[in-house]
């Protein structure tokens, strides 16, 4: 993988541990619940704060929904952070992690953003050293059992 890949998934684990997020309450069920109609007490999750965390590449669609390129969400996240459809799903939906595979934990509805940020970095760490992570993703498995 990539440095610039690497970075701009790093860049946004710090954008939701640390920065000023686009969204009032972090909601990983949501994209994002702004609207021309409500422009406060707003949700979203990850993928929503990305118009945020990098303005001069994503932006809002008109349903105001995340976007990269003219994408949907999901599509925007392979093609920007160049990341198969099961890292997207690991990342950045509710309960589809594989964490044997990509390290991290299963992301329930009530997630935070240091959750989803503590995955991200975790993935990153899968990707720079596969075989250690493995490894030390498949000790983990077991202790949760």
């Amino acid at each position: 993988m990539k440095d610039l890949y690497i970075n701009r998934l790093l860049n946004l684990a710090e954008h939701l541990e640390f920065g000023n997020l686009g969204h009032d309450k972090f909601n990983l069920s949501v994209f994002s619940t702004k609207s021309k109609y409500v422009l406060c007490e707003t949700a979203g999750c990850a993928l929503g704060e990305c118009p945020t965390a990098f303005p001069d590449d994503w932006k809002w669609s008109e349903s105001y929904h995340p976007t990269y390129k003219g994408k949907s969400p999901f599509d925007s996240a392979i093609l920007f952070f160049n990341i198969s459809v099961g890292a997207t799903l690991h990342l950045f939906a509710t309960d589809t992690q594989y964490p044997l595979l990509y390290g991290g934990k299963v992301l329930e509805k009530n997630a935070t953003k240091e959750d989803v940020a503590n995955n991200i970095r975790e993935f990153v760490e899968t990707k720079r050293y596969p075989v250690r992570s493995f490894f030390r993703n498949l000790i983990n498995s077991f202790k949760k059992t």
